[in-house]
């Protein structure tokens, strides 16, 4: 595995203090490493400008950040509707239970509601969620929320197949940044310029 980023270029001079010759070698040739990579990795994607590897960063991350919004929208709507066919399966298994004690007269509602209290909780339960659906909008089959489901599961796969190597690419190309900060020590820079605004 790479050594951490942040250990790009070392501050020979603050770090060597009381280390030695030996760990100064190897921090110079540590530095070069790192530094042979990151030319590398510009190199092959082409990049010459600093401003070329801010954009190949952003738009890198962007595209792995809306793949992975799109995947976690998809599987908050799955969850939706697996939650919604619990609901409809629980409406029709306590319907008639529901009508039997919309049915009794006034005095009898309560024992009966207590022996049956699960069944008629869950009827309720399922009733609201079809309440809050959006109004006006008709309660979807199982047959359709099932195609849903599987349409969404179908795209998450794919999105999920673009997002593993984008993901990887993003953390190189955020290595490949933080290293080349480091190297022109443009961090520094950037601190004494804002200094010297103020």
């Amino acid at each position: 595995t790479n050594p951490p980023a942040v250990d790009l270029l070392i501050d020979i001079q603050n770090r060597v203090l009381g280390k030695g010759a030996g760990y100064e070698h190897w921090a110079k040739k540590y530095n070069l490493k790192q530094t042979a990579k990151t030319l590398l990795f510009l190199q092959q994607h082409n990049i010459h400008s600093y401003e070329a590897l801010e954009k190949a960063v952003q738009d890198t991350v962007d595209g792995a950040d809306d793949l992975l919004t799109s995947i976690r929208e998809k599987d908050a709507r799955i969850k939706e509707i697996d939650a919604l066919k619990q609901h409809i399966f629980n409406y029709s298994k306590t319907h008639s239970v529901y009508l039997e004690y919309k049915r009794l007269p006034k005095a009898k509602k309560a024992a009966f509601y207590e022996a049956y209290r699960s069944e008629l909780e869950l009827h309720e339960a399922a009733k609201n969620a079809f309440d809050a659906l959006a109004e006006g909008s008709k309660l979807p089959t199982i047959k359709e929320l099932n195609a849903e489901r599987r349409t969404l599961i179908e795209e998450r796969k794919a999105e999920y197949e673009q997002y593993r190597p984008l993901r990887d690419q993003k953390k190189d190309f955020l290595r490949a940044k933080q290293n080349a900060d480091l190297i022109l020590h443009r961090q520094q820079e950037e601190r004494d310029e804002k200094m010297r605004e103020k």
